[in-house]
């Protein structure tokens, strides 16, 4: 899905804020993608020089959200908790962008 951002990357702040997440969820989502072996720059997580912490690449977790919440087959009740998360926080995106948030 390509989505027209304001910024290629975004501090984590504010990355949390455009896309309707917690911390929490986000920590959740970044622990259980690690625990799997995979890496947090498929999830759009990366090191940029001059940046205090990492920033966020938003078209790289918007269609990573995409990908392993939305269009990945619910086996377990967390797995509809994150599914439902997951469709909330593409819906805000949406609203973000009607009021030219983002």
């Amino acid at each position: 899905m390509d989505y027209n951002f304001n910024k290629p990357f975004y501090k984590h702040e504010e990355f949390l804020e455009i896309f309707s997440l917690s911390h929490g969820t986000l920590e959740r989502y970044k622990s259980a993608w690690l625990s799997e072996g995979n890496s947090l720059s498929q999830m759009g997580h990366l090191p940029i020089s001059g940046y205090k912490g990492a920033c966020w690449n938003p078209q790289i977790f918007l269609n990573w959200l995409l990908a392993n919440k939305v269009e990945k087959p619910i086996q377990y009740t967390h797995e509809k908790a994150d599914y439902e998360e997951a469709q909330s926080a593409i819906h805000n995106l949406n609203l973000h962008k009607r009021k030219k948030i983002i």
